[in-house]
């Protein structure tokens, strides 16, 4: 999480080149690559499958909304008053939707694994989507509401505080970075752990005629996008963990080191960014649409 500095004088501060290429090469790259994937998605009507896959066109169009912001925020340099200053502040409530629409696809995927016939009786579609896609921006503007509205600019330093930050804040850790955190180690192992007792049933000649249903419903979950799934997860805390670390420290020191800032900010914008290039090595149902599409240009071109 970003918080700008505690002092009451402004310190310049000359980013290292190395710094400001980061920040242009990660912005850059998750603007081409999540609009990439969103073209993929909608032009095979891919999203169409299943829910999780909704999930993951949601989470794309949020991670290039929030890719944007970086790129204007810290990327070009561009300054301004109080509409600039929170508009940092509205990427924190991206990267934070974007968090919550995953645990919502994990949800979502450990139901079908772990409860295969509960998923199977009851659909989750129509208004539920909606309402699952809906409750992941409520999370965020719970949780980093109050920075959109007390961001402003000081006049003495001109620079973009949330005013004064009590120890309380502190708490914000526990929905923003350890429940997630929490809600995915669990659902993992459950599912690790179902995966593996089915695969032990399935090579067993004498239980598969006892566990026909069971093993349908867990034939019926595509491994690549549950594959997927891990990897989207392992990167997901290995990318929001130092911002977390950060916010504890900014909270207890009353300070900031300007290069963990800037890294913890980087390794947010990786977040966003590293999605689409997930899917293209994990994803096949991914590669079979970008393969299609390539099929279809060639044959126009004949």
């Amino acid at each position: 999480m970003e918080v700008p500095r505690n002092d009451t004088t402004r310190i310049e501060l000359q980013d290292p080149l190395v710094l400001v290429l980061a920040r242009w090469i990660l912005a850059s790259v998750g603007i081409v690559a999540n609009s990439i994937v969103i073209f993929v998605f909608v032009y095979n009507k891919s999203y169409k499958k299943s829910l999780s896959l909704k999930f993951l066109l949601h989470q794309t169009v949020v991670d290039l909304i929030g890719s944007l912001i970086f790129f204007i925020t810290r990327s070009i340099g561009i300054s301004g008053g109080s509409s600039f200053c929170k508009l940092k502040y509205i990427f924190m409530y991206l990267s934070v939707t974007s968090t919550y629409n995953f645990v919502m696809v994990t949800i979502e995927r450990y139901i079908a694994v772990v409860h295969p016939l509960l998923y199977r009786k009851k659909p989750l579609g129509g208004k539920i989507t909606y309402l699952s896609l809906f409750s992941t921006h409520v999370c965020g503007l719970l949780l980093t509401g109050f920075m959109l509205i007390k961001a402003n600019i000081e006049p003495d330093t001109k620079v973009c505080k949330l005013g004064e930050t009590n120890t309380a804040a502190i708490l914000l850790v526990i929905p923003m970075w350890l429940m997630p955190l929490c809600i995915l180690i669990y659902c993992y192992v459950r599912m690790v752990l179902k995966l593996h007792k089915t695969r032990r049933i399935n090579h067993n000649p004498q239980t598969v005629s006892t566990q026909p249903t069971v093993s349908r419903g867990i034939q019926r979950v595509k491994s690549d996008l549950l594959a997927t799934l891990f990897i989207i997860a392992f990167v997901n805390i290995f990318t929001m963990t130092p911002g977390c670390v950060f916010f504890i420290y900014f909270i207890m020191s009353h300070g900031v080191i300007h290069i963990f800032r800037e890294v913890s900010m980087l390794l947010l914008d990786l977040n966003l960014t590293i999605n689409p290039f997930i899917y293209c090595m994990a994803y096949e149902d991914f590669q079979r649409g970008l393969r299609k599409i390539r099929q279809d240009i060639l044959k126009k071109r004949k």
